[in-house]
């Protein structure tokens, strides 16, 4: 029933475009304007020439025999996909497609067959019915044979290669888990390596599959979920195990035949995602490989463990390439996702460029089957999927044009995301389309505590400001709402450009032996306003050095003590020596 209101929301659903034909519909009066209305002629005019629309609809509106007329606008079907698990329990769109605003995209583009995303991971399982229309097939490799009817053709698992592009049975991708560079550093096929089970990129795990299905399950034909691409054309290659492991051989054989694949067989890959990450020493070669992908953009998970990128070696997000996006994962709220009360998305002020959805997210799995799945693994496949998107609608974009749309047209949150985001932006779909007007920033920090501050003295933080929107950044004001938090800038009294930086030093200067807790008000743009936090204690001095007389006695010292002990063992003897003197001087 719910599937059967959806589908006639979609049938009978309709808006108003910003625009129309340069044309007028009529309705005029029949005898009596109370003459019901389904019985009014209409007629339909086009605007002569040398007349504005408005001007031809008041002329028209002075006629006696003119009940109503109007623009002729341009209708059309609201773009929202008849997949039952598109919708949550109350018949809303799950939580993920209303934060990146899905639908109102899909308005203007559900993605391209002729765009190719490549998904190197686990695999994917390409019988699922619910990705096997946009999964990319090599059609070099097919026989139109099935003698065993397991519905896979018999040229993609003869153990041939009969295309002669060097992998074997390569219909859907290869397993990387099958190839080992020779001496000459040319892939070579041994089926008797551990964890090479087929030579396609067959899933195993499910990771890779759920991936797939987050960037483009196939969409709007009544069965399970949507992708961010309803169209598109997924090329899978195999290099994680069933457990989920792998090596960086088997990365860099995936990252070549991607790249085959572009240069050699002129598939139009735009984008590759790379849902998979370790703590490791930097690579060079991994390195070299990701930055020489011909015009491919290189999507990477932030991580799963809540720690800073910025203070660990995390790759391969971390090489921060100009190719490369690394996406932390966000949940309802737009705050970054805490999956365990131990763990959580990864996040950094350079390396994290971006958030996008990553809780439970609902997607395709193993077994022609669905899982819900958290994980800034599911936060980079909106991102790669978002590539597609907008490729599919201008491909003249190149990689850096892409780069650069996707990370400062997102929806601007600094106060949930200062300190974890170069951008403190999540991904939004829709604004990829438009020309996005709001200004927006981000900080390296919202929040300080000074700690213990002598009264009478001053410490001093530094706030840096970043514009991370697509138009120039006007702060209006700095302010503090306490006397002994004070404000210096240089932020006020000019534009900012997109991704320059201002700096806000903030002094605690305590005027008496308290704790103190601030408030610093950034107002920007059209009246936001961001608060920054801060507090400090103000202390006594507790380091004042004190220094006693000259003791004469036996040669003589001189101590000086600095705690309460000390004043009081310093009293003692300067006591006693004077007793001992007065009685030296008696028996003398």
């Amino acid at each position: 029933m719910r599937l059967l209101i959806f589908l006639l929301i979609i049938l009978f659903s309709s808006t108003y475009a910003s625009d129309y034909k340069n044309e007028v519909i009529i309705m005029y009066k029949n005898g009596s304007i109370s003459t019901a209305s389904s019985d009014k002629k209409i007629t339909k005019q086009k605007v002569p020439e040398g007349k504005t629309l408005e001007q031809f609809i008041e002329e028209l509106k002075k006629r006696e025999d003119v009940l109503y007329v109007e623009p002729n606008y341009i209708l059309k079907a609201l773009a929202l996909p008849n997949d039952p698990d598109f919708y949550d329990s109350n018949g809303n769109p799950q939580w993920w497609w209303s934060v990146i605003n899905a639908p109102d995209a899909w308005d203007i583009t559900t993605g391209s067959k002729t765009v190719y995303i490549a998904v190197v991971d686990t695999g994917v399982d390409y019988t699922h019915p619910d990705l096997k229309g946009n999964l990319w097939v090599n059609t070099g490799e097919l026989l139109n044979t099935d003698n065993n009817s397991n519905g896979i053709d018999d040229g993609c698992e003869n153990s041939d290669d009969k295309d002669g592009n060097g992998y074997v049975d390569d219909c859907y991708g290869i397993n990387a888990l099958c190839y080992e560079y020779d001496q000459n550093g040319k892939p070579v096929y041994n089926k008797t390596l551990l964890g090479c089970n087929r030579p396609d990129a067959y899933d195993d795990d499910g990771h890779g599959t759920h991936v797939a299905g987050i960037i483009g399950a196939v969409t709007n034909n009544g069965e399970g979920v949507a992708g961010v691409n309803w169209n598109i054309k997924i090329i899978p290659c195999k290099f994680l195990d069933g457990s989920g492991n792998g090596s960086l051989e088997g990365e860099i054989l995936c990252l070549d035949y991607i790249n085959k694949l572009k240069t050699q067989k002129g598939l139009n890959i735009i984008a590759l995602n790379a849902s998979y990450g370790g703590k490791y020493t930097a690579s060079d070669i991994e390195k070299t490989k990701i930055s020489s992908l011909s015009d491919i953009l290189f999507i990477t998970a932030a991580g799963n463990e809540g720690e800073n990128n910025e203070t660990i070696n995390f790759y391969p997000c971390n090489y921060d390439l100009d190719n490369q996006i690394c996406v932390g994962a966000s949940d309802e709220t737009n705050n970054r996702v805490l999956f365990t009360a131990n763990l959580a998305s990864n996040y950094g002020i350079n390396k994290v460029k971006i958030f996008a959805p990553g809780r439970e997210i609902l997607s395709t799995y193993l077994g022609n089957q669905y899982m819900n799945i958290s994980g800034t693994s599911q936060a980079a496949p909106f991102v790669t999927g978002a590539v597609g998107l907008l490729y599919s609608k201008d491909s003249s974009l190149t990689v850096s044009q892409i780069k650069e749309k996707i990370m400062y047209s997102g929806k601007n949150h600094p106060d949930k995301l200062s300190g974890y985001s170069y951008t403190c932006n999540v991904l939004n779909l829709y604004n990829l389309f438009i020309t996005d007007t709001e200004e927006k920033l981000c900080l390296d920090k919202v929040s300080y505590n000074f700690g213990d501050t002598v009264v009478g003295s001053s410490k001093t933080a530094t706030f840096t400001v970043r514009n991370t929107g697509e138009v120039p950044l006007n702060i209006s004001s700095v302010s503090s709402n306490s006397s002994n938090f004070s404000v210096s800038e240089n932020c006020i009294g000019s534009q900012i450009q997109k991704n320059n930086t201002c700096t806000i030093d903030i002094s605690f200067s305590p005027s008496s032996v308290n704790y103190y807790i601030g408030t610093v008000t950034i107002n920007y743009g059209n009246n936001k306003i961001l608060n920054i936090k801060v507090e400090g204690n103000g202390v006594s001095s507790t380091t004042t050095q004190t220094t006693f007389p000259d003791i004469k006695g036996s040669g003589g010292c001189k101590l000086s003590y600095y705690n309460d002990f000390g004043y009081v063992g310093a009293y003692i003897l300067l006591i006693v020596s004077l007793i001992w003197r007065r009685f030296k001087r008696k028996n003398g």
